[in-house]
């Protein structure tokens, strides 16, 4: 099997800062550094928030969310396209495996793509409250 470095393996899909066009834990901006990155082979960039660790692998407080409301818990805005560097055609477009996969588990569990998910296809809008 091909051993490919951290590095490289960013490259295979979209930057964080690229991806993720806003970020509000608790209506306050989120810091980039703590959306944690991983790699999964299927998916490409995948990234958790509020796990407890940074994306350099350091301890920091997890936010704890004791109210309810429209401007409380997490608000993300993606961009769910295609890189402009990639051709597309019908059969891209239909592609299961296109738009984005989110997982929603406990700080302490390890994300598993496999667990269930709620998948959100390519470029349209969706509103998930919980």
């Amino acid at each position: 099997s091909l051993n490919i470095n951290d590095s490289l393996k960013k490259k295979f899909g979209l930057d964080k800062f690229y991806f993720i066009w806003n970020c509000y834990l608790n209506y306050f901006d989120c810091n980039y550094d703590n959306l944690r990155w991983f790699y999964f082979p299927r998916y490409g960039n995948c990234f958790s928030l509020n796990t407890g660790f940074n994306d350099f692998g350091e301890k920091i407080n997890i936010t704890k969310q004791n109210e309810r409301g429209y401007n409380y818990g997490i608000y993300l805005t993606f961009f769910s396209g295609i890189h402009q560097n990639i051709e597309r055609n019908d059969t891209f477009s239909l592609n299961s495996l296109q738009g984005l996969k989110i997982l929603i588990l406990n700080q302490s569990s390890m994300p598993n793509i496999f667990d269930d998910q709620i998948t959100l296809k390519m470029g349209q809008i969706t509103f998930i409250r919980i």
